[in-house]
């Protein structure tokens, strides 16, 4: 894993929250400083509870918002220790981290960057090596990534990725990998399996991608709110509770699996259905898909 990626090391847990959750608090220590987006995953944030409870000091910056993240860097002071903290692709808006500019940001202030790449790694990048990858970022330029083996990957688990001084650290002081149990063998022959398949199929990646700009394309067309959407994770905001639910069901009476997403999962006022397109998907299906959202969304009277 470590080798694709272009790491030099990994440490694989049981779940990719879990990798959260043992190597956050175990990177920072009493006052120092975990700078974090705001729309982080949920593991990202019960890590950071976690660390709070060290001593550690917790800075929320605004999505995205590199001027935000600038002043807040600039008030932790140079010499104390700083761990900004994102992912790579948002898991509900599907959109992507600037990590161009964080990379800069992060050496400018002397401060390390972690990046969850959980929707990114496999299927994002020329190789699929992730977000990393599409901001022509090489490995060693992000300190540490969180990488799922539990979504392109069909197994479960998931890795830390980073420099082998930094790994071995986190053998010594992850509780929820010392505190825990290793993957059984059949998930770590799948994983292994699967990443022989995204090496030599990159056609699948392509296919993928191709399906997700479909997708994108039609949602816009039709008067559907997608957001900043720029990967396989397609969010429809419908920012109305009972209609999301009301347009998830229709879309299950008609052979669709759609997850509404609603308070306290996400924001007041920015419920949404968030679909997962896959390689698997068919241009029949894509274009079934279409045809049930246009006619939903005119009678629940979300586009006209």
């Amino acid at each position: 894993m470590a080798e694709f990626i272009g790491g030099e090391d990994c440490l694989v847990f049981t779940m990719g929250s879990l990798a959260n959750l043992g190597a956050i608090p175990a990177l920072v220590q009493k006052r120092e400083f975990l700078l974090v987006d705001e729309k982080s995953h949920a593991s990202i944030v019960d890590a950071c509870t976690l660390a709070k409870n060290h001593g550690a000091k917790i800075l929320i910056y605004r999505h995205n918002d590199i001027g935000d993240l600038t002043e807040k860097l600039t008030s932790c002071g140079k010499s104390s220790g700083k761990l900004i903290v994102t992912d790579g692709v948002f898991s509900m808006g599907g959109d992507l981290a600037p990590l161009d500019k964080l990379y800069d940001l992060a050496k400018i202030h002397q401060a390390a960057l972690y990046v969850d790449d959980a929707h990114g790694t496999w299927v994002i990048g020329n190789n699929g090596r992730g977000t990393a990858e599409l901001f022509n970022l090489d490995q060693g330029q992000i300190d540490l990534t969180m990488v799922t083996l539990s979504k392109a990957i069909p197994a479960i688990g998931g890795c830390i990725i980073g420099k082998k001084e930094v790994i071995d650290y986190l053998k010594l002081n992850s509780r929820s990998f010392i505190f825990n149990l290793s993957l059984p063998p059949v998930m770590v022959a799948i994983a292994l399996a699967a990443l022989d398949v995204i090496k030599e199929e990159q056609n699948l990646r392509q296919t993928l991608n191709a399906n997700a700009d479909f997708m994108k394309k039609e949602f816009r067309r039709m008067g559907f709110d997608i957001g900043q959407a720029a990967a396989a994770i397609v969010p429809v905001f419908i920012r109305n509770d009972q209609k999301t639910i009301q347009l998830a069901d229709r879309l299950g009476q008609a052979g669709f699996l759609a997850d509404p997403m609603i308070y306290p999962a996400v924001g007041k006022q920015e419920s949404l259905i968030r679909l997962v397109i896959t390689a698997a998907h068919s241009p029949d299906d894509l274009a079934r898909a279409v045809g049930v959202f246009q006619k939903a969304g005119k009678e629940l009277g979300i586009i006209t």
